[in-house]
């Protein structure tokens, strides 16, 4: 049949004979015609709007691959499907469409790489029908959609790209310490407990493959493990972390049509505590004396196991024959990975001068206000809150006939030579009375302290008030 149209120009005497009425012979006329027509154009411009972005409409939905992990095995991937996403528009049931609306993940779009038959029996196109047909090149192929029973949906084609692949391996050597090597551990959310620190943090798997395309696989500058933890750290720790491939300038690439090999990293974290320990000496059976020690703590650190079997003091043999001598502790002693900590970092040996004091004796004694040797201030008096001190000493007796030490066989010194006006407390100086034959040597001293208070006056020298 020809449907082929013929238009004509015909002046205002040719209208009649070609049965038009006057009706629209003038052009008042004409426009109460065209008016009409514009307005059925423009609502029907309108309508067709309404279907394509009404309700019924659902908008960047994704399209899915299915199949590329099976194209990759023959060295081949999808590089690319354009458009990514796609617009559907739905027909059928309103309360159907309103869920699908309302939660898109009700309906899926997916293109096959291969052809193959769905749980209903029906045969789904793909790009390729089977392994022998795979070649490189750009395939048109139309998306499968999934939606509730009670709707259908127009169909829709995307523009897929097949490719050659390739591979390239990163090594996860210096994952874990290396901040530009291959591959990159980032960790993120997290802090360490109390006495936890870290030891060493790294990637079982010696490294990992990317398989893609060979323009996306060669942009890929190195491999990002990214552990957020959102936790306190108490002790060692292991997490699976899916590798992200970047661009030299640090920005992720899309790995829609990229596999890793493996798909996952072990990433282990182990951590060291740290604990003080105090040193005693061992006495042996009968040892009297005493022992002082150039340090009386020392600190440990190490796998949280290890230190958690430790005690809390660390007791060690002496030398009974031997008055002062160095002694050099080793760590591995406490554990094969304990080390001491001290101030020139972590080291396997920890050495102490410890001295011997064969009969050392202890005295608690009170020393009168008015028995210490005193240092006035610059200008003022000063007045004592009490007349008497407590002062403990540990001391060698000058020999075993000594009688016990009392307070003439010290000298007490308070120096008051920079206090000021007011209230205020001072230490007391202890020493050997240059008098006194019983103590051969202090070991120690300690006082309460001194509280006095300090009067600004004219008098050139200080009173002291009992």
């Amino acid at each position: 049949m020809n449907t082929s149209k013929t238009v004509g120009v015909y002046s205002d005497g040719e209208f009649d004979n070609q049965g038009l009425t006057g009706a629209i012979k003038n052009k008042t006329a004409r426009k109460s015609f065209f008016i009409p027509l514009i307005g059925s154009i423009i609502a029907a411009f309108g309508l067709w709007l309404f279907v394509i972005w009404g309700n019924n409409t659902c908008t960047g939905i994704p399209v899915e691959v299915v199949g590329n992990a099976q194209l990759m095995s023959n060295n081949y991937t999808v590089s690319s499907v354009e458009p990514a996403t796609v617009d559907l528009v739905f027909k059928g049931k309103d309360e159907v469409i309103k869920r699908i609306t309302d939660d898109p993940s009700l309906i899926s779009a997916s293109v096959y790489v291969f052809a193959l038959d769905d749980e209903s029996g029906v045969s789904i196109d793909g790009i390729f029908e089977g392994e022998e047909q795979i070649a490189p090149g750009e395939y048109t192929v139309e998306l499968k959609i999934s939606a509730p029973e009670g709707v259908s949906c127009s169909t829709k084609t995307v523009k897929v790209t097949v490719s050659e692949a390739s591979a390239k391996e990163f090594s996860t050597a210096n994952a874990g310490s290396a901040k530009d090597g291959p591959v990159r551990l980032n960790m993120s959310n997290y802090s360490f407990a109390n006495g936890i620190s870290l030891r060493s943090q790294g990637v079982v798997e010696k490294s990992v493959t990317v398989i893609g395309d060979q323009k996306r696989v060669e942009s890929i500058e190195y491999i990002s493990l990214n552990v957020d933890w959102l936790k306190e750290i108490t002790g060692d720790a292991t997490v699976y972390v899916t590798p992200v491939a970047c661009d030299r300038y640090g920005d992720v690439i899309d790995s829609e049509f990229l596999r890793f090999e493996p798909s996952t990293l072990e990433v282990n974290v182990t951590v060291n505590k740290y604990k003080t320990m105090t040193l005693s000496p061992k006495k042996e059976a009968g040892d009297t004396a005493n022992y002082t020690l150039s340090s009386t703590t020392v600190g440990v650190i190490g796998p949280v196991f290890e230190i958690d079997r430790l005690p809390d003091e660390l007791v060690f043999s002496v030398a009974q024959d031997i008055p002062s001598r160095h002694y050099t502790l080793s760590s591995s002693e406490l554990g094969s990975n304990v080390k001491f900590l001290t101030k020139n970092g972590q080291v396997d040996a920890f050495t102490l001068v410890v001295e011997k004091q064969e009969g050392a004796e202890s005295a608690d004694l009170v020393i009168n206000a008015e028995d210490l040797v005193i240092l006035p201030p610059e200008n003022g008096s000063y007045s004592f809150d009490k007349n008497g001190y407590k002062v403990q000493v540990k001391y060698i007796p000058a020999d075993a006939e000594s009688g016990k030490l009392a307070a003439s066989d010290l000298m007490i010194v308070l120096d008051l030579s920079k206090a000021v006006e007011g209230s205020a407390e001072y230490d007391l100086k202890i020493y050997i009375s240059a008098s006194s034959d019983k103590v051969e040597k202090l070991l120690s001293v300690s006082s309460e302290m001194v509280k006095v208070t300090v009067t600004a006056d004219d008098r050139s020298e200080s009173v002291q008030n009992g």
